[in-house]
Parts: structure tokens; sequence; C-alpha cells
């Protein structure tokens, strides 16, 4: 695909679900590189009405992001308010980590821990084996701990564990935006290179819901564009995008220094460097997460000092459960 076509196959796109629709569409807008992307295509396909560009504001954005979303040339952007805040959610129900999946498999064991390998799902994260009705099936497992990460299942793991924050801070506020103005779509800028949970859930370009009697137009324009065809089209048509990929370095963006990132410990080194404030809050709320998922910090001399003791702990536990779990012994 070059360039030309795939603006013209988005347009094509855009339009269209715009069409289906009835103009009651709007885009989710992260103010990352691939909803400005789309953002842009958006104004370009020059639709009959300015559809909202709604920004779930989770309290934890970049403040990058933040100046982004405010400064964004559009005159209809909607910035929206978690249900609940952060702190609320995490003291509720518990701190994500590792994963959605490992995060939700986690927060049951925990809740069974009496009976652990009884659930489904904590002993498919456990023991690694998928059942179905009792019975053992083969295929991919998302669940299952690495040896590495064993410690997590020890009894006297200090939090709660729980994959709610998403939920709270941008799944319901989205819902209620779309029940709020009668919303018959949204646009996304997933894309399928992106990678994720997200992005494989998805093998074509719209998806159509069903949302009580209602049918709901899920629009992904630029689903097959590659980084090539992103980084051509930010150039020929000189896309501005937020200080977090310009100055900071970002190559994505979106909460701070979430657990889910793949990138933690570099993503945690840029707050540090650019927004210490945001990195202060993030330890304060997230720093046992941060030890328990083995980021380094060695940036930060109090982190480091105190992660190189409680490591010790970490790897006796993990330990423990190695040999409970994994060495032969169930």
């Amino acid at each position: 695909m070059d360039l030309e076509l795939a603006v013209e196959d988005a347009l094509f796109r855009i339009k269209r679900d715009y069409e289906r629709t009835g103009g009651k569409i709007y885009l989710s807008f992260s103010g990352g590189k691939d909803s400005t992307v789309l953002a842009h295509l958006i104004m370009m396909a020059d639709l009959q009405t300015k559809i909202p560009f709604v920004f779930a504001n989770t309290g934890i954005e970049l403040d990058a992001t933040l100046r982004f979303v405010k400064q964004f040339p559009y005159d209809n952007i909607v910035i929206s308010k978690p249900r609940k805040p952060f702190g609320q959610v995490i003291n509720e129900y518990g701190k994500p980590c590792l994963s959605k999946l490992k995060s939700e498999a986690l927060s049951t064991y925990q809740r069974h821990m009496d009976e652990p390998l009884k659930t489904a799902r904590a002993y498919q994260m456990i023991t690694g084996v998928r059942l179905k009705g009792g019975v053992p099936i083969p295929g991919r497992n998302s669940y299952k701990l690495a040896n590495k990460h064993m410690h997590f299942i020890h009894p006297n793991t200090e939090f709660k564990i729980a994959n709610k924050c998403c939920q709270y801070m941008k799944k319901y506020p989205f819902q209620d935006f779309e029940k709020e103005n009668n919303m018959r779509g949204s646009f996304s800028g997933v894309r399928t290179a992106e990678g994720g949970t997200r992005s494989m859930a998805y093998d074509s370009c719209v998806k159509i819901k069903r949302k009580g009697d209602k049918e709901f137009v899920m629009s992904m324009p630029i689903i097959d564009w590659d980084d090539q065809i992103m980084d051509e089209f930010i150039e020929k048509f000189g896309i501005e995008l937020s200080d977090a990929y310009k100055v900071y370095g970002c190559t994505r963006t979106g909460c701070c220094a979430c657990p889910y990132s793949q990138n933690l410990g570099e993503e945690l080194k840029m707050l540090y460097e650019y927004e210490p404030n945001k990195y202060k809050a993030m330890m304060h709320w997230m720093k046992d997460v941060y030890m328990y998922q083995l980021v380094e910090c060695e940036f930060d001399e109090a982190y480091s000092n105190e992660y190189k003791e409680r490591k010790k702990e970490i790897e006796r536990r993990r330990s423990e459960m190695m040999e409970k779990f994994r060495n032969g012994v169930k």
C-alpha cells in the first residue's frame, strides 16, 4: 500500500461510517500518534458536521498530552472525567500489574486463596494448563505466570490486584458520553501493526456491536496502516505531535508509567526527567508494584536502595511459590 491509496481508503471508511451512523459518531482521541493522525484524516474528510473528539482525562495522563489535547486545532474537543479517580479505584479494587489478563487472574486467585487451584482462571495461571469442563485443552495461554513472577501469588503480597482502572477511567466515561449523546458509533486509531491485545482483537476496519436494540459501529479507518505509512503521512502533511514524542522521545503514550507497559523502566526514567511531579505521584501509588515487577530505577538513588533490600524478600517468596506449584509439587 502506498500513501495515496492509504489516505484514499481511510477517507472512504470515515465518510462511509459517518453516513452509516447518521453523523452520530465520535473520535476516541487519546492525543497519541495514531489518534492524532486519524483526527487529521477526519478533518480532511470535510464531514457535514464537526463530530466530537472525546479525550478521557484519567488524571494520570502526561502533562504533555493534556497540553496537546487542549491546544489541538479543532473546536469540538470534549474532555471527559473518570467515574472514579485512580487512587479510589486501586484502594477499592486493587492495583494493576503485569497485564490486564494476569491482573484479572491474580485478582481471582487472591479472592480464592484458600483453594487456589479450584478456579479455572487461577489454575490456568499457576499451572499453565487450560481447562474446559475440567479437561486440559491445548492452545495459547496468556494467563500463565512466568517463573520470575511467581512471587505475585505469595500469600504475604501486601497489595490487592485488579484490572479495574481502565474500566472506570476510560471505558465507562466513553459509555456515558455515548448514552448521553445518543451516539451510534466511534472512530478509533487502532492499528494491527501497533501490536497488543487491543489491536489483535480486530481483523477488519469496522465491527458492528449490539448495544441493547441498536447497532453500534466501531470504525478503525487506519487499522491496516503500517509504521512507514504513518511516518510518510506525518511528514507530507506536517502533522504536529505532542511533546511526549518530540521532546520526551516516547514511542507511544497513555497513562503515566502503566505497569502493563513493556518498557516500564524507560517510561519511569522519562517521567523522572521530564515530569517529576507525575513521577512522584506514580511512585506514591505504585512503587510496590514496580518493585514486585522487578523494575530497576538506577537513576533514582532512594528507589534503588529500597529495591535492593526488597528484592531479597521477593526472591524468597518466589522460591517458596516455585517449590509449591512448579517444582513437581501440586
